[in-house]
């Protein structure tokens, strides 16, 4: 593997505790894990009773805590065929802050992880990265969401993360170049996208 492709998953810390049996995944939602690093929220969460997700990454490491199936415990009332990515950093980060390299970097493999996922269960090219891009009832979504546009339109959660600073337009271009080239397993720019139409 190149050194600037993107990690491996570890199964270092699979087995999450908090486990609700299994559904086939027709969605996915992005969060943030409110430390950071990928390595010591999955340490965390492998032993967390109430809290759990599918997938924790950094920007040069990644860890997968359960299999895309399992329901786990990442959104309020929407666990079923929900794939929980968890992005290390935190809520408040600006807009400035996810402009960082190493932020970059993290978008850059969230966006690839996410479109090896619908790429691998079929999941609708659908985007609701702001609450009002969500339908009204909460179990006609399929597609990549986050958790503060979950928590925001249905109320089921306080959670508003990633906040307001994420690059959803970025992260959403990136998610369909990966998808259309799946060969491609690195970082690339917006004008490299562009080239490829």
């Amino acid at each position: 593997m190149g050194k600037d492709q993107f990690p491996r998953m570890s199964g270092e810390y699979a087995g999450v505790s908090c486990h609700q049996g299994t559904s086939k995944p027709f969605m996915i939602t992005i969060h943030q894990t409110q430390s950071g690093d990928a390595e010591g929220a999955a340490r965390y969460l492998k032993t967390r009773p109430d809290g759990s997700c599918h997938y924790v990454i950094d920007s040069h490491k990644g860890f997968k805590c359960a299999e895309d199936d399992a329901i786990l415990c990442h959104v309020g009332g929407q666990n079923t065929g929900n794939i929980g990515i968890e992005l290390a950093g935190y809520s408040t980060w600006t807009a400035r802050t996810w402009r960082s390299s190493s932020n970059r970097r993290m978008v850059a493999y969230a966006a690839w992880l996410t479109a090896r996922k619908m790429r691998q269960h079929d999941i609708p090219a659908s985007f609701a990265l702001e609450p009002a891009r969500l339908p009204a009832n909460r179990f006609d979504f399929g597609g990549v969401t986050t958790h503060r546009s979950l928590s925001l339109k249905y109320r089921t959660s306080t959670h508003t993360d990633p906040g307001l600073g994420f690059p959803k337009k970025r992260f959403r271009k990136l998610v369909r170049f990966y998808k259309a080239n799946p060969s491609v397993r690195r970082p690339v720019s917006m004008r490299e996208i562009r080239r490829h139409g």
